[in-house]
């Protein structure tokens, strides 16, 4: 939001893994695609990149820690080798950011 007041193009990707879709659509004025970190994309160019793509539920990562890895490790790794960017800012998940949060 903030990104998007100060006059940038702020374009969103999701996966919408939690089957809910938020706000953050009302943001992108340079659209939103629903893509998945782990997935095969083409290479972009971007002036900055805020990652929010990470797994971070505890439980469920002790039930299945490969898919965790998978998500969490080797999505990053996908989007650093497929995005040339010159900022790269990793917060894991936006969980972090939400009123719920400690």
């Amino acid at each position: 939001k903030i990104l998007y007041e100060h006059g940038h193009i702020v374009t969103g990707w999701d996966n919408c893994f939690h089957g809910e879709e938020n706000d953050v659509i009302a943001w992108c004025n340079g659209g939103m695609h629903y893509v998945d970190v782990t997935d095969n994309f083409k290479t972009e160019s971007f002036d900055a990149v805020v990652h929010l793509a990470g797994r971070s539920v505890v439980p469920d990562s002790m039930i299945d820690p490969a898919e965790y890895y998978r998500v969490n490790i080797q999505g990053t790794q996908n989007v650093l080798q497929n995005i040339s960017t010159p900022h790269f800012i990793f917060a894991s998940t936006s969980s972090a950011w939400e009123m719920a949060s400690p």
